[in-house]
C-alpha cells in the first residue's frame, strides 16, 4: 500500500537532489527547502520504529539547514 506521507518525502527528497545540481543559488535554495521539509517528514515517520534511519535523516536535516545558510551567505556575495 502506499503511504501518502512517505510518498511526498520521497518526492521532495528527489526533487531536491535534481535542483541542488543547478548553477543558480535561487533554485539550489528550493533544493535545501524541499530537502529540509522531506528530513523533517522521514525524522518523524522515523522517531519510534527505525533509530538508525531517525538518526541519519536528522543529520540530513541538519546538513540541509547549513546548506540554505551557506546558499544564502553565497547569494549575498
Amino acid at each position: 500500500m502506499i503511504d501518502p506521507v512517505q510518498s511526498v518525502a520521497v518526492i521532495l527528497s528527489m526533487a531536491g537532489a535534481l535542483l541542488v545540481t543547478h548553477t543558480n543559488n535561487k533554485i539550489r535554495m528550493y533544493a535545501f527547502g524541499a530537502w529540509v521539509i522531506a528530513n523533517g517528514i522521514w525524522v518523524s515517520v522515523f522517531f519510534q520504529n527505525n533509530p538508525y534511519s531517525f538518526i541519519l535523516f536528522s543529520f540530513y536535516f541538519v546538513t540541509a539547514m547549513i546548506g540554505v545558510k551557506n546558499n544564502i551567505v553565497q547569494g549575498k556575495e
